[in-house]
C-alpha cells in the first residue's frame, strides 16, 4: 500500500448514516453522558495539559432524517438490502456517496457550543477522532474533505490544536490492506484501524504527551481502545460513553424510507423526511 488510499473497503464504518450502528448493549464501565456540561470541570486547571477528543457521529452530529438514528437502523438496513444491495458495488456506493452529500445534518446536542467555546477561550487541545474512511467513494473524491467541510459549516473547526500539520497520512501502522489512517485539519481518520492505534500513531508523529486525555465516543470499543493506549503511554484517561442519541426516538413510517430509497434509485437524489412526506401525499411521483 504506498499511499494512504490505495483502494476502499466496502465495510469500513462510513459515517452512522447510510446506515446506522445497530446498538449492541453492552455493560459499560464509563460514566454516561447524553449533554457535556460534566467536561467544563476539565478546563479548571490550565497547569494540567490536556487533550479532548471528540467522536463525530452521534457525538457531534447527527442526521436530521430519523431513519439514520440508531433506533432507526434496522429500518434503513431493511430498504439498504431490498434495494441498493443487489446493485452493482459501484453504483451502490455512488447512491450511498448521494445519501452522504444530501442528508441534512445537525448539532448533537446545543451544550456543545458552550465547551466548545470555552476550549478555545483556554486554548486547550482539541481534535476530533473518526472511523470514516477516506478517499474516494461514490461522487465523493476524498471523504476526509468532505468531513471537514460538513463540520466545519457546523462551526466545529479543530485546526487550531496543531496548526503547524494540516494532513498527515499515519503510515508507521503496519500495513493493511485498505487505507492508513490520516489527520487532516485536526480530524483523525482511523479508517481500519482501531481508534487506539490510529490516535497512538498521531501522537508518535507529532511527539505530543498530554498529561491525560478526555475521549468522548458513543461506542465502547471505542473508549476502550483509546484507552488502552493512553494505559501503554502512562496518560491519564477519562472516557465518557455519549448515549443520547441512542435515547431518540420518534414515529418512522416505513411508506415514506421506502419513497426515499425508491426516489433515490430513481432520481439520483435523497429526499429529506419533509420532501419525501410531501411528495408521498400528493402521490405525484412516476416511479415504482
Amino acid at each position: 500500500m504506498g499511499s494512504d488510499n490505495n483502494g476502499l473497503n466496502p465495510a469500513l464504518p462510513l459515517p452512522a448514516f447510510p446506515v446506522a450502528f445497530i446498538d449492541v448493549k453492552r455493560k459499560t464501565m464509563y460514566p454516561i453522558i447524553n449533554k457535556f456540561s460534566s467536561l467544563h470541570s476539565f478546563l479548571d486547571d490550565p497547569k494540567i495539559e490536556t487533550l479532548f477528543i471528540f467522536d463525530v457521529d452521534y457525538v457531534l452530529i447527527i442526521c436530521q432524517d430519523k431513519v439514520f438514528w440508531p433506533f432507526g437502523a434496522e429500518v434503513a438496513l431493511k430498504f439498504r438490502k431490498l434495494f441498493m444491495d443487489p446493485l452493482p458495488k459501484d453504483h451502490s456506493e455512488k447512491l450511498s456517496s448521494i445519501i452522504l452529500k444530501n442528508a441534512k445534518i445537525q448539532i448533537m446536542d446545543k451544550s456543545l457550543t458552550s465547551i466548545f467555546s470555552e476550549i478555545l477561550t483556554k486554548n486547550a487541545k482539541c481534535i476530533a477522532l473518526t472511523a470514516c474512511d477516506v478517499g474516494r467513494r461514490g461522487e465523493i473524491e476524498k471523504l476526509e474533505d468532505w468531513r471537514c467541510n460538513q463540520l466545519d459549516k457546523l462551526g466545529f473547526t479543530f485546526d487550531h490544536s496543531f496548526p503547524q500539520h494540516s494532513r498527515i497520512v499515519l503510515n508507521k501502522l503496519p500495513q493493511r490492506e485498505y487505507s492508513y489512517p490520516v489527520f487532516q485539519k485536526g480530524i483523525i481518520f482511523s479508517t481500519d484501524y482501531s481508534k487506539g492505534e490510529a490516535l497512538g500513531a498521531f501522537l508518535d508523529f507529532v511527539n505530543y504527551h498530554p498529561d491525560r486525555i478526555v475521549f468522548i465516543d458513543d461506542r465502547l470499543e471505542n473508549l476502550e481502545s483509546v484507552a488502552s493506549e493512553a494505559k501503554a503511554r502512562g496518560i491519564n484517561y477519562h472516557g465518557f460513553h455519549f448515549r443520547k442519541a441512542y435515547s431518540l426516538f420518534g414515529s418512522l413510517d416505513e411508506k415514506i424510507v421506502e419513497l426515499q430509497y425508491k426516489h433515490l434509485i430513481s432520481k439520483l437524489r435523497w429526499l429529506s423526511e419533509a420532501e419525501a412526506e410531501k411528495l408521498l401525499a400528493s402521490k405525484n411521483f412516476d416511479f415504482a
